[in-house]
């Protein structure tokens, strides 16, 4: 979406035109000269530009979808199309004016260092009048190439509906040498407006969780983290299994499989057709079938009907009654069989697992010795090397951070099992969540706890993070916003928080309306916080869960009271004040930013109609004219559910009557 005229931050920019600059990126860990970096020439003046775009006659998909995204916005913000040649077509040399994309024969020549960034990193760097953008991986090439197009255009990929790209008409190109290396190696964000959209994730520099077909951008998360978090739920289908094998599982209809079935309490198989055999062998299939697969993960299916066959229970019995370390003895089992038929196939290729820890398995297999310390229960649950945890705490609260010892609920929980983890494991993945499930468009009070647990999770030995948002419901303000966030913070955690809230802000909603917007999260968060505090009797704080029905609070009439939401609501009509007293904008630019703040404007009507009837007076008239209104918002903002697995709001509102 062009913008023709520019916020007041851009307009600043531009008197000095934009330059690609070593200093200020927007995150990510950056290695960067700290003196003022000299200007090489015009990439774009006067509508001509005298560089072309260089790639590899042998590029791969994902750099020829780089050098796509260059082009395209380069002409989307200047009005010049520059020309895409190849290196066996030209001997490129530096002194001449390219924009080198990925490995090629220049950058071979130049000798660009772009080895050991996690992964996914990349370089920014000029060499005489040539810039390079280059990444460790072809992934990473194409995070370059948006991460330039921010820094030096001014774009900004906001939403999935939202981009600000502004009118330029020179862009000044400056000496450049820019590392960036992200926190994390393996990023993934879904909600509803991320999760099939194969585009703004790479946009946004994460993996793409759902989506099929992302091979433009590099395939998505599950690509390389193969299955999902529940897959013994179907890698060895109970339905499919079960009357010929029912001692495979505890029941054939959402059946947990019997993980001490065919297994050893050593850790050894036995000689019987058993279910982990089956398994083995239907990882072994998916590894050959899946060529791009690293990580392998075993996670146990999202039910709690657990197996209490004689065998599980007498194992059990060896194991401290732990759940957890019988599943970690399995998994142990199961790497190592497919590790030893990996080589005995002479299959060359590092393959890793993964096994959750979540709800029956979410506490580590340790014990207290006799000074009190964490040690394993025994030698044979101890996670192999080739084993990452992915810990999901899923029973924790969010409103506090996972290690706050002030919590009882982390502390005594999520918190303390991940401490207990550590004493046995330095290998992590993070499953997250970001939003109340029952209440998807309710404010969700997680941002500064966010923040901190992603530091910790960094400083732990975290190499993967999953954050879970709302599936069914997007255009909802902080799911966008915290998405944006949440992906600059994901390369880079010690980012300023607040100052990241207020960028996004401000090209969403413009200057002075975008610093209202500042305002309004800021309060919001604030009230939570506060009335965690006075409806404490204990006067420790209340918590938060990701269901409301275990934090009632979060989302009760003396919560969102009166007050609150009306001055909610004063947050938004001081914001189209703004617009309307803005004799300069046009009416393109107004009806976007109306639009965006029916996004956040829609969350305080769900506010207001989760406890209308407790919190209003009972006129109905008004009530209909509200409710109406209401469920309109949710339909022009493709918000289709209300909460997870509810019914749709089409079919909620014919219920009611609206």
């Amino acid at each position: 979406m062009k913008l023709k005229r520019l916020s007041l931050m851009m307009g600043v920019l531009l008197a000095a035109s934009i330059v690609l600059s070593a200093c200020g990126g927007n995150g990510g860990n950056t290695k960067e000269p700290e003196t003022q970096p000299q200007e090489i020439g015009y990439l774009i003046e006067n509508g001509r530009t005298e560089y072309k775009v260089l790639l590899s006659a042998s590029a791969g998909t994902v750099e020829e979808t780089a050098a796509g995204e260059f082009v395209k916005y380069v002409r989307e913000t200047t009005g010049v199309n520059l020309e895409t040649v190849r290196d066996d077509t030209v001997s490129p040399l530096v002194s001449e004016r390219y924009v080198s994309i990925g490995e090629n024969r220049l950058e071979e020549k130049v000798k660009i260092a772009h080895d050991d960034l996690n992964g996914e990193g990349y370089v920014l760097k000029t060499v005489q009048n040539s810039l390079f953008i280059v990444g460790e991986s072809e992934v990473g090439t194409l995070f370059g190439v948006y991460d330039w197009l921010e820094r030096a255009l001014g774009v900004k990929f906001l939403t999935a509906e939202y981009e600000y790209i502004p009118s330029l008409s020179q862009v000044v190109l400056c000496e450049t040498d820019v590392t960036e290396v992200p926190a994390i190696a393996s990023r993934s964000v879904y909600y509803e407006a991320s999760a099939f959209d194969i585009y703004l994730p790479a946009k946004q520099r994460y993996s793409n969780y759902f989506a099929v077909d992302a091979g433009a951008v590099g395939g998505n998360y599950r690509d390389r983290w193969c299955w999902d978090m529940h897959s013994l739920g179907y890698i060895v289908p109970p339905a499919e299994y079960y009357d010929e094998h029912p001692d495979w599982f505890s029941q054939k209809e959402n059946g947990v499989p019997c993980l001490s079935n065919g297994l050893n309490d050593d850790g050894t198989l036995d000689n019987t057709d058993s279910y982990i055999r089956a398994a083995i062998a239907a990882v072994q299939t998916y590894i050959t079938e899946n060529p791009q697969v690293e990580y392998v993960i075993l996670g146990q299916p999202d039910n709690p009907n657990v197996c209490n066959c004689k065998k599980c229970t007498e194992q059990l019995g060896k194991l401290e009654e732990s759940r957890s370390a019988q599943f970690m003895l399995w998994v142990n089992a199961v790497a190592r069989e497919v590790q030893n038929w990996l080589s005995e196939e002479g299959i060359e290729r590092e393959i890793k697992f993964a096994r959750t820890a979540y709800q029956w398995t979410e506490a580590a297999p340790v014990k207290r010795d006799a000074d009190g310390n964490f040690i394993p229960i025994n030698e044979a649950v101890v996670p192999r090397e080739d084993v990452y945890i992915i810990f999901i705490p899923a029973t924790g609260c969010f409103i506090h951070t996972v290690y706050d010892e002030n919590c009882s609920v982390n502390s005594m929980g999520v918190g303390a099992y991940y401490k207990q983890w550590q004493t046995i494991c330095n290998r992590f993945a993070i499953f997250d969540y970001n939003i109340n499930y029952f209440d998807y468009l309710s404010w969700y009070p997680n941002l500064a706890a966010m923040q901190r647990n992603l530091r910790y999770y960094r400083d732990t030995g975290v190499n993967g993070y999953i954050m879970e948002g709302a599936l069914g419901a997007k255009n909802i303000y902080q799911q966008d916003m915290e998405t944006w966030v949440l992906s600059k913070l994901m390369w880079n955690p010690d980012l300023e928080l607040n100052s990241l809230i207020s960028e996004f802000n401000r090209y969403y909603y413009g200057e002075e309306a975008g610093k209202i917007a500042d305002d309004f999260v800021a309060y919001l968060q604030s009230h939570f916080y506060y009335q965690s505090v006075i409806q404490d009797k204990s006067g420790n704080g209340l918590h938060t869960n990701i269901y409301a029905d275990y934090c009632p609070w979060l989302v009760s009439a003396e919560t969102m009271n009166e007050v609150f939401l009306d001055t909610a609501y004063s947050y938004v009509r001081q914001m189209k004040a703004v617009w309307e007293a803005d004799g300069l904008l046009s009416q393109k630019e107004r009806a976007d930013y109306l639009d965006h703040l029916e996004k956040l404007e829609v969350q305080i009507d769900y506010m207001k109609y989760r406890n209308y009837d407790a919190v209003f007076p009972a006129d109905e008239e008004v009530k209909f004219a509200f409710m109406t209104e209401f469920f309109d918002k949710l339909k022009r903002n493709g918000i289709d559910r209300l909460q997870e697995g509810g019914v749709t709001a089409e079919e909620l509102r014919k219920t009611l009557g609206y």
